[in-house]
Order: C-alpha cells, then structure tokens, then sequence
C-alpha cells in the first residue's frame, strides 16, 4: 500500500516539474488557471484538475478527445503541451 503512494506522489512531482518547466519556456503564461487567470507555478492538483476537462474515447486503433468545457477545447494542444502528453504514443 505505501509503494502505491510514494507512486503516486512520485508522479504528483513529475507532473509539476514538466508543466512548470515547459511553462518557463512560454512568452508569457497560458491562461488557463480559473477565471483565465495565467498559470505561472501550477500545482500538479491544478494540471490534474485541467485535464479532467477532457476524455480520451478509444475505439479500435483511434484515440479521440472530447472536451467537457467548449471554451478549453482550442487550448487542448497547449495543455498536452505543457503536460509533455502525445496521444500518439499510447
């Protein structure tokens, strides 16, 4: 049970690490905190958060992503961006 957690926190941490550092290497940051607010040092709660916008629906060999908000559907190549995410590769 505790090698679950220190897993998942383990992942917790990688996913800050990435999305803070990929957001260091933006011009200005990407408003996607609430209210459009820019993310400048996200939490990985706040990341997890973001992603739970969206669903990966799989049939076959295809991968499609659903947005459950319209307005983050056009910033979904930025949050897989900043996530270091390819669909791709599953």
């Amino acid at each position: 049970m505790m090698t679950l957690l220190y897993f998942s926190v383990l992942m917790h941490g990688i996913l800050q690490l990435i999305s803070r550092t990929r957001i260091a290497t933006c011009k200005e940051p990407p408003r996607l905190g609430p209210e459009d607010r820019p993310l400048v040092r996200p939490k990985a709660e706040t990341m997890l958060n973001i992603l739970a916008l969206f669903e990966m629906i799989s049939t076959g060999d295809e991968i499609s992503i659903r947005s459950k908000m319209t307005k983050r559907r056009v910033q979904l190549d930025l949050i897989l961006y900043l996530v270091d995410f390819d669909p791709g590769a599953i």
